[in-house]
């Protein structure tokens, strides 16, 4: 695939275009299976500069003829007193130039003043260079960067006479600065050594180390911030990629469990079902707790990555001191804030809270083997909402439920009226669960089966003479 190639020199022709001549351009592309043709076309009266210097076209600007150079199988310019032309061709790996010509007078109906001769698709700095380009791979994991890089590595080293090279990243997970990628020997502590920083943003850092010899060539500073550069725009665009699809899964996650607590209206099964969500998604254990009338935080249900162990963390959380975890409970409780937990339970404390009303407190536990996510403790905050308001549903529900059956008894008679010779039953059936009508339904039945004198037995209805 050329893409690359062909969308980064065009690119570079086309700013010189503009940039230097200050005209409006002409853009020709002809694809085919041999290879690819790109020519840019200005209206300015100077003229092409076609013997790009390594020193000065490896600085921040006017690279752009040298990029050409080292990619293009063959590349030219053509001018006359109005136009100027910079062409070149690209052809796939491993086949040759089929126009080896270049872009002749007859082709273009232009008069030919300056022509570079063709040239083999390779030079001193053109698989550095390549492997550069093809660096800019947005859909690949960071584990396909790494091997890249080393690749790359290898071909710069080769480029600028260097002994060994490393690209070490820090990436805000808890490790610190480590080594990403590496080619050649160790660095002595006498070795002269090129550095570049990588283009990625805070937290990350990293940068690229070269051992060179004790007068590298003029080129080799600039190729390496070239490369540094090149590297870390692939490493941030791969991270951006990676935090993306993460949120994404993220807010899928909080929108399931959202659905989840809002189908229980029973107050302890949702108190069961919060720290199962938690784990171990978000935490290695959750526990979760009510109030009591104190706002004393009062154990409900926890969840743990493993089971066995859920006795003894259930002991940490209820070990008593000036600075355990009932404190910090209580310190969540009071505060409304999230408050980290002391060892030997390594988490933090977050508060339920509903409507302004304060219903308990929501505890997880860290993975011990990594670093605690800022973003997971966002994602932990949101679920403590919603559970909070889950529960408040919950109770709230259970509250008039309580109110309404109240209300039914109060309607009963306290006790069945008595009957000479009449015994009396009964039996009340609220109406629950879905039913399509509603009302309650209430019976009285003679159970005394001994007859009466002037009265039939059991069968007819109550006070029936015979």
């Amino acid at each position: 695939m050329l893409i690359d190639e062909a969308l980064l020199l065009t690119t570079e022709l086309s700013t010189n275009g503009v940039q230097h001549a200050g005209t409006d351009i002409d853009l020709e592309i002809v694809a085919t299976d041999s290879g690819v043709t790109v020519t840019v076309t200005d209206y300015g009266t100077g003229r092409a500069a076609v013997s790009p210097s390594p020193t000065g076209e490896l600085l921040e600007r006017g690279r752009g003829l040298l990029l050409v150079d080292h990619f293009a199988a063959s590349w030219g310019t053509t001018h006359n007193a109005k136009s100027k032309v910079v062409w070149f061709r690209l052809v796939p790996p491993g086949l040759a130039d089929p126009d080896e010509s270049g872009h002749s007078a007859a082709g273009t109906g232009r008069e030919v003043a300056e022509t570079d001769g063709p040239r083999e698709a390779g030079g001193p700095h053109a698989d550095a260079l390549a492997a550069l380009a093809r660096l800019d791979l947005p859909n690949s994991e960071s584990s396909g960067l790494a091997p890249l890089a080393n690749v790359l590595l290898r071909r710069l080293c080769a480029t600028v006479g260097a002994t060994g090279g490393t690209v070490r990243l820090d990436q805000a997970d808890g490790r610190g600065m480590h080594t990403y990628a590496e080619f050649g020997l160790v660095f002595p502590d006498d070795q002269a050594t090129l550095r570049a920083a990588l283009a990625v943003s805070w937290p990350w850092r990293g940068e690229l180390v070269l051992a060179t010899p004790a007068a590298p060539a003029p080129y080799a500073a600039p190729l390496v911030e070239m490369t540094a550069e090149r590297l870390g725009l692939s490493l941030e665009n791969d991270r951006l990629r990676r935090t993306d699809l993460r949120r994404q899964s993220w807010l899928t996650f909080l929108a399931e469990a959202s659905e989840l607590l809002a189908q229980s209206l029973d107050v302890e099964l949702t108190l069961a079902l919060i720290p199962r969500l938690l784990v171990p998604r978000l935490g290695q254990w959750a526990a979760i707790y009510g109030l009591d009338e104190w706002n004393e935080p009062v154990y409900a249900a926890a969840a743990h990555t493993d089971e066995a162990a859920l006795p003894t963390l259930l002991a940490d959380l209820s070990q008593a001191g000036p600075d355990s975890a009932p404190s910090r409970l209580r310190e969540a409780v009071r505060a409304g804030v999230p408050v980290p937990l002391p060892a030997p339970v390594e988490g933090f404390a977050v508060p339920l809270t509903a409507r302004g009303i304060r219903l308990g407190v929501l505890a997880v536990g860290r993975h011990l083997d990594r670093r605690q996510d800022p973003e997971e403790t966002t994602i932990v905050e949101g679920i403590a909402h919603r559970a909070g308001l889950a529960l408040d549903n919950a109770r709230i529900h259970a509250e008039r439920r309580r109110v309404a059956q109240t209300l039914q008894q109060s309607l009963l008679p306290p006790v069945l009226p008595s009957l000479p010779g009449v015994g009396l039953g009964a039996e009340y059936v609220p109406t629950v669960g879905d039913a399509d009508v509603g009302g309650d339904f209430y019976g009285v039945v003679n159970n005394d089966l001994t007859p009466k004198p002037g009265y039939c037995g059991l069968g007819a209805a109550i006070g029936t003479p015979c």
